[in-house]
């Protein structure tokens, strides 16, 4: 709404009405849907230095790096101590607070929407049945998908910085982001081992050689098995 209150609404009746049919559907899910799932009763374990390293690994690093090299900075003791999660979450926020600053309607709503999704990801999390929240997603063991949108946002604001960025020191820290992404990121997140191939044809000539009553267990992608018995 608020960018139809800066647009003209006769050219985004389309638009407008899309936005209303989503949020129709979606409250339809909240008050409907919702309440009637069983939700975690952990504890949510919120604190400052849980924040700067959930938002530091799961949108200002990862975003870019990927998980892998991610994984191996929190091995590291600088992020042990909590100094690295701190340096790399306000760079990060100046970064996208700038943005919210300079940037124009489009990119601020978008960056807006996002971290109001990753902020009701943090106040309600869904990622363990007994140990606390934050801590369980701090140390990176779950909410994936509560990192999507907020990551895309934060990965369209250093191309805008690096490209409309008034100040140097911003475009650079952007471009250092940016290749380290083109890089590290892609390289590796893009790189997908191949499934082993079990010859499923030969495992069913195999099968239909046993005897009836006969037990065969079937190797199936990618490193699960299926036990059948020949009638």
């Amino acid at each position: 709404m608020i960018y139809f209150y800066y647009k003209s609404f006769r050219e985004s009746l389309v638009k407008l009405a899309i936005l209303v049919s989503a949020f129709l559907i979606q409250s339809y899910g909240y008050f409907f849907i919702v309440n009637e799932v069983v939700r975690s009763s952990a504890p949510l374990g919120a604190s400052i230095s849980n924040f700067l390293k959930i938002v530091s690994r799961s949108i200002f690093l990862r975003s870019v790096i990927g998980p892998d090299y991610t994984g191996k900075i929190m091995s590291l003791k600088g992020w042990e101590n909590g100094y690295m999660p701190i340096l790399i979450g306000i760079i990060g926020l100046v970064l996208i607070g700038y943005v919210l600053w300079k940037a124009g309607i489009e990119l601020k709503l978008f960056v807006v929407f996002s971290f109001l999704v990753f902020a009701g990801a943090l106040i309600s999390p869904q990622v363990s049945l007994n140990k606390p929240q934050w801590e369980v997603m701090a140390s990176g063991g779950g909410g994936g998908r509560y990192w999507l949108l907020p990551g895309m946002a934060w990965m369209v604001s250093l191309g805008w910085l690096f490209f409309r960025a008034e100040y140097r020191l911003l475009k650079a820290s952007a471009g250092i982001f940016l290749a380290f992404f083109v890089i590290i990121g892609l390289p590796n997140d893009w790189v997908f081992t191949g499934y082993k191939d079990y010859h499923f044809s030969r495992q069913v000539s195999e099968f239909e050689k046993t005897k009836t009553g006969d037990e065969y267990k079937f190797k199936i992608v990618p490193n699960w098995e299926m036990v059948l018995r020949k009638k």
